[in-house]
């Protein structure tokens, strides 16, 4: 009874979504927009949406040579803007939904693949308790790593299908996927290129791979779509790709964009101890039991796991910009390996005399106690998102809390009707509000601290920026909210 229970079809996929669903979508909209590199895109989006250019990227009403990355997934946030409104869930959505299409691919691929449902269950939840892949610039904010990594992982295992079936259909698809993932993040998309070729070398299917035609075929499908769509933008946006080869190649590889410098070291440790921190020492569980394998479909798809992990955290990790949401397309395929590893252990439970015989459940209640700690830390990553990103704030106390008031400002809870918002640095996070309560009508201005006028009302909620407002000002306090202070502008001093 238990067994067929457990089995069921519709028992499986029930239980797939109600474990994804808070984790993934949970309180989606709650929390501010965020600084990096959310609340650019964000307002790429709403300035996209509103000037109706749909190739040009625009910030603070001029063309975009900052953020010089494709508009694909600018596009899409435009769409659940126009959808669902002008809000964060719109500009998050995409996130949120890539990463549901990236845990069902790889379901369906183990699944389909190996024959192995419970294989491609086991990795899937990995892949959603991984904390790094799960959170900050991941799956749960409106940045390009889980839309990238949506792309990358399907062209990877594109590419494995058809090294493996030498169908035609799955090299287009590679294609395809390649095409949508660089539209998505630029060279990010591309990083795993090196580790095909080391794959095939390995196979020893190079020879085939130059004779087949199909392959040139889909090359001059890659570079019409790519180079044409840069092409056409630097004809649009003069020096476009000038920019573009900085800001994505040259700077980040030789240059750091952080404000830190980190040693090559820094992504295995960030995984060790934060990020992949519950996961990692499973790793090496997994390509052990692997190697001892005697299904060859399952060995096959972790070694290559193994070589697409190593040759992009080599590349990377030789980048002289790190940030830790860079190895965010490698959790999909260290998920496989720790997926075979704690697989194995359920199979080994099975072939059990005993628990065969009497405590059939006992493989499943392992697998329960194995994922309750860290779904436990997802799930309250999403269930209490505030708390989640308590330590995002701690560098600045008062960093979102004008994040929270500007949201009560657009629920009509706060009048700011002829008010200007003072800045001192910057802060698009806010500029996003500031753009959402004009859309509403209300007359709100953007303003640097330096040009203000006598009688002007403005709003004040960083120390620098008070500091500067009482030291060159004569004010008159009107209203204060917590650090939230709305002054009038009596004169310059």
């Amino acid at each position: 009874m238990i067994k067929e229970l457990l089995s069921s079809k519709y028992l499986k996929y029930i239980l797939i979504a109600f474990l994804i669903y808070m984790p993934i979508f949970g309180n989606l909209g709650e929390l501010p927009i965020r600084i990096w590199d959310e609340s650019r895109l964000a307002i790429n989006a709403i300035e996209m949406l509103n000037n109706g250019n749909f190739l040009v990227t625009y910030f603070d009403n001029q063309p975009d040579l900052w953020n010089t990355k494709p508009p694909l997934l600018i596009w899409c946030q435009v769409f659940f803007l126009k959808t669902i409104g002008l809000n964060e869930l719109a500009i998050r959505l995409p996130s949120a939904i890539a990463a549901l299409l990236t845990l069902f691919s790889l379901l369906i691929f183990l699944k389909e693949y190996t024959l192995n449902f419970r294989l491609g269950f086991l990795v899937m939840l990995v892949l959603l308790t991984t904390t790094g892949y799960i959170g900050f610039h991941g799956t749960r904010t409106g940045d390009y790593d889980s839309m990238l990594t949506l792309f990358t992982t399907t062209n990877c295992l594109f590419f494995f299908l058809f090294i493996e079936t030498n169908k035609i259909k799955y090299l287009y698809f590679f294609f395809i996927t390649i095409v949508l993932a660089v539209l998505t993040k630029s060279i990010a998309g591309l990083l795993f290129l090196p580790a095909f070729l080391i794959y095939i070398i390995y196979q020893k299917k190079f020879f085939f791979i130059l004779k087949n035609k199909h392959i040139y075929f889909g090359t001059l499908f890659f570079l019409i779509m790519v180079l044409g769509y840069y092409l056409l933008i630097d004809y649009l946006n003069p020096t476009y790709i000038k920019h573009a080869i900085y800001n994505d190649i040259e700077g980040r590889f030789n240059s750091s964009l952080s404000w830190k410098y980190f040693n090559n070291w820094f992504y295995l440790n960030n995984m060790c101890n934060t990020n992949f921190k519950y996961w990692f020492f499973f790793v090496p569980f997994g390509l052990i039991i692997s190697y001892f394998q005697t299904n060859l479909l399952i060995k096959k798809i972790t070694a290559y796991s193994t070589i697409l992990c190593s040759v992009h955290l080599l590349i990377i990790s030789l980048s002289k910009s790190k940030l830790e949401w860079y190895c965010i397309p490698e959790y999909p395929f260290l998920a496989i390996i720790v997926g075979v590893g704690i697989n194995s252990i359920f199979n080994f439970l099975n072939t059990l005399n005993w628990v065969k015989n009497k405590f059939y459940v006992l493989p499943f209640i392992c697998i329960i106690l194995l994922f309750s700690k860290p779904y436990y830390l997802v799930f309250n990553f999403a269930n209490y998102p505030k708390k989640a990103y308590s330590y995002d704030e701690d560098y600045d106390k008062n960093f979102y809390t004008i994040g929270y008031y500007l949201q009560e400002a657009i629920k009509g809870n706060i009048l700011l009707n002829n008010t200007s918002f003072i800045y001192d640095s910057y802060c698009p996070q806010n500029l996003f509000y500031i753009k959402i309560l004009k859309n509403k009508g209300v007359n709100i201005l953007f303003k640097d601290a330096k040009f203000l006028k006598n009688n002007e009302v403005v709003l004040s909620y960083k120390t620098s920026t008070e500091d500067y407002l009482i030291t060159n000002y004569n004010l008159e306090l009107i209203a204060k909210n917590g650090s939230i202070n709305k002054y009038k502008v009596i004169s310059k001093k």
